[in-house]
């Protein structure tokens, strides 16, 4: 079964051409299973892949999360390069009077475009998958979306406002 999800996720990078260049790939883990699968897949298949662990202290598990992941990069043969960044969404979302989802979204792109761009990664890597395709689709046409929200999570998208970096969940075309 693991290795079919690693044909799959591969067949999904070739097809949309998602890792055209041959340089590292920042993967945007929370320690989750599937940001975690996502990383595990990408070193398996030879990536050059780094870590990206965003740690915003808002649940009791956070430093915990943040461990896991650090110690799973480290045990890698070989080890994967692992950064974690402390962010404080609380205090984004009442300076910029946004929700603690919003803030804390817009503060984990600015710190993965940030570290991709000090890496020279030309892509992020997120571990979202078909099921979180259909969430997606579902919640944009309760919302009233127009034909962009339809058309649910695309293959690959700008994260820098410069398009240098790309977001890109190659786990898409596969099911949890």
């Amino acid at each position: 079964m693991a290795h079919a999800l690693i044909d799959t996720v591969a067949a999904f990078i070739e097809r949309h051409a998602l890792l055209e260049d041959d340089g590292p790939v920042l993967g945007a883990v929370s320690g989750g299973v599937d940001s975690m699968t996502c990383l595990s897949i990408l070193h398996q298949l030879g990536v050059d892949v780094h870590a990206l662990h965003v740690n915003y202290g808002l649940r009791d598990g956070a430093d915990a999360d943040a461990a896991l992941v650090e110690r799973w990069c480290r045990e890698q043969q070989p080890s994967i390069p692992c950064t974690t960044v402390a962010l404080d969404a609380e205090a984004r979302a009442d300076a910029e009077n946004e929700s603690l989802q919003e803030a804390a979204r817009r503060l984990r792109y600015d710190a993965l475009t940030e570290r991709a761009q000090e890496i020279g990664a030309s892509a992020v890597a997120t571990g979202h998958h078909r099921d979180d395709q259909a969430e997606t689709l579902l919640l944009n046409l309760v919302r009233g979306c127009g034909p962009e929200g339809l058309a649910g999570m695309r293959p690959a998208r700008p994260l820098a406002a410069d398009g240098s970096v790309t977001l890109i969940p190659p786990l898409l075309g596969g099911r949890r």
